[in-house]
């Protein structure tokens, strides 16, 4: 008897122990892409159905950038929140074009609130974002060059700072090569749809729980939008097979792989040739990242090594007529093919 009343007592203590013990406190700080759909209401939610211990708190502005945030002193209480708040986690979320097109803002900006998070013993998470859209075939696709920037700036600000990346703008990238035509972006090209965000809760949620994201909830509570179960699920594996085959470290020997691989453009020079067609361009320079037709005028637009880009203007018969090749640091060249 003695050791049931003994082992009675220990089951209400840890009982007792789990309601009391002290919520997740959880920071989010971004712009648009944070406050559209509520993201930091659907991971509330997602704590909420699976009974575990969350307070989310955020603070957004529109199109700010996480430099801004810190340089503008009407948005002190960004810093001050982090500061005061006893929170576990924060995650910073730029402004969508900066990682891409100007990443040493980012690289020190993430590295400014390290700081600032490591003073509180607080933990910071990078929400990685998604790429703007284009449309390309009739369909809106990822700007595949945008999100190969964005991730790679993202990566390098966490391994300089010891952060942690939340990986959704390539759960974004998994999703458009497995579901081509069917978006996550809004008709801007740019906001995510209640879809869009819900993958970005998946993906932020796992990481932060450490919960496997195909066991999540597929209905988020009241103040998050709704979207179809069977939808719901479907984004979930993709949450769980982007964070499962993600690193930073990871992504980077990818990167530099990648870049090995393209054409510079020296190489790209030496493919052209009076009448060279489209098809035999690709074969050399590899698949157009975007593609745009305006009046009888097709055009094509290559990545090359270095960040370097070439377009092909393009006969509706697929001839390439004249290109255009930017190389950072040295300008452009337009080149007419007719006179090769």
């Amino acid at each position: 008897m003695p050791r049931i009343i003994s082992l009675l007592i220990t089951v209400v203590l840890s009982l007792c122990s789990l309601q009391a013990r002290e919520p997740m406190r959880v920071l989010f700080i971004g712009n648009s892409y944070t406050y559209c759909n509520n993201l930091p209401a659907i991971v509330q939610s997602m704590a909420d159905e699976k009974k575990v211990p969350m307070q989310v708190e955020s603070y957004t502005e529109g199109a700010m950038s996480l430099r801004s945030f810190l340089n503008t002193l009407r948005h002190a209480k960004a810093a001050r929140m982090l500061a005061e708040g006893d929170y576990d986690w924060v995650i910073l979320q730029d402004q969508s074009q900066t990682p891409a097109y100007n990443p040493g803002d980012t690289m020190g900006a993430v590295e400014r609130w390290c700081k600032l998070a490591a003073e509180q013993k607080t933990r910071v998470m990078l929400f990685l974002t998604w790429a703007h859209a284009h449309e390309m075939n009739g369909k809106v696709c990822l700007q595949s060059a945008m999100q190969d920037d964005t991730s790679l700036t993202y990566c390098r600000a966490a391994i300089a700072n010891k952060a942690t990346v939340a990986p959704v703008g390539e759960a974004w990238r998994r999703w458009y090569a497995k579901h081509p035509g069917k978006t996550l972006h809004t008709r801007d090209l740019s906001h995510p749809t209640a879809e869009g965000s819900y993958l970005a809760a998946c993906v932020i949620y796992s990481m932060l729980t450490d919960t496997p994201a195909n066991k999540l909830p597929t209905r988020p509570g009241k103040n998050a939008p709704r979207i179809n179960s069977s939808a719901a699920r479907e984004l979930q594996k993709i949450a769980a097979a982007t964070i499962r085959n993600f690193s930073p470290a990871k992504y980077l020997k990818k990167h530099e792989e990648r870049e090995a691989s393209r054409p510079s453009p020296e190489d790209a020079r030496q493919a052209l040739s009076r009448g060279i067609s489209i098809e035999q361009l690709s074969a050399k320079l590899g698949k157009p990242i975007a593609s745009q037709k305006a009046g009888s005028q097709h055009t094509y637009q290559f990545r090359l090594r270095n960040k370097a880009e070439l377009v092909a203007y393009c006969t509706p018969g697929g001839i390439v007529k004249k290109v255009s090749i930017a190389n950072p640091g040295t300008g452009v060249d337009i080149i007419d093919l007719d006179k090769l």
